[in-house]
């Protein structure tokens, strides 16, 4: 499978391609001080960086930025979530990928989170160390939200003995 990442700060973009399938698949995101654009998209032959972006803007699906505990779900906020998973994590004295690697099928690497916190950050999310009943409720729900529903029962377990 080629990869192919390009970020500055203003877009990131990765396309990836499948040779058994024939497809280049490209993730876009725009950054702007209020919001995201961002889009997946599944092309013929490889794309320019210029078609991508310009996809990406006609299909003009926002999603609000920064980031922060309660807000809707949509499918750009995976590394938000995960970033404020690893706060949460750090807050309690736990480990990030311990914990997660627990109940996952697939392995969260060590080089996986780095990659997962940095583009998060790029994205922008405001976070407090104040992780009171409620803030936990929310994150809990923002990791049921992206499909980590054992890894929120997980918590919720974990949570119980402290």
């Amino acid at each position: 499978m080629k990869v192919q990442k390009l970020r500055n700060e203003k877009f990131s973009i990765e396309v990836t391609y499948n040779q058994r399938g024939g497809i280049y698949s490209a993730v876009c995101f725009i950054r702007n001080k209020t919001f995201v654009r961002y889009a997946t998209m599944n092309l013929p032959s490889w794309p320019s960086t210029y078609n991508i972006l310009q996809r990406t803007k006609h299909l003009n699906i926002r999603s609000k930025r920064p980031f922060q505990l309660g807000q809707e779900i949509d499918g750009s906020c995976v590394a938000p979530v995960i970033y404020l998973f690893h706060l949460f994590c750090s807050h309690f004295n736990w480990d990030t990928i311990a914990t997660y690697n627990k109940v996952s099928d697939v392995p969260l690497m060590p080089y996986e989170l780095e990659k997962c916190i940095e583009f998060a950050k790029w994205q922008g999310v405001t976070y407090h160390n104040r992780w009171d009943k409620e803030h936990i409720a929310k994150l809990l729900l923002h990791i049921s939200d992206i499909r980590l529903e054992r890894l929120k029962d997980h918590l919720a377990t974990k949570l119980e003995t402290v």
